[in-house]
């Protein structure tokens, strides 16, 4: 529960301190979803661009690592297949 409320207000501050730095947007995962995948193609491409490299690259991750590292400690991990 602490997680999450700590997750709310991330979101809830993230646009005016994006506004600070001239960034108008606020928080999501598709830009920074899409970061990842330009980062990778860049680095076969041109040996890496680390400008698509930033919090929300980090944030995206985050949910994935967070995720497992969560269903792990509740014993509640398990590799399914969607139903067909």
């Amino acid at each position: 529960f602490v997680t999450a409320v700590l997750i709310g207000l991330i979101a809830l501050l993230a646009w005016p301190l994006s506004e600070a730095t001239g960034r108008m947007f606020g928080l999501g995962i598709t830009s920074p979803t899409a970061n990842i995948l330009q980062f990778l193609v860049a680095e076969f491409l041109v040996a890496g661009d680390v400008k698509y490299i930033n919090w929300g690259v980090f944030l995206v991750l985050g949910i994935f690592v967070g995720s497992f590292i969560a269903a792990k400690a509740s014993r509640e991990f398990r590799v399914r297949a969607a139903d067909a």
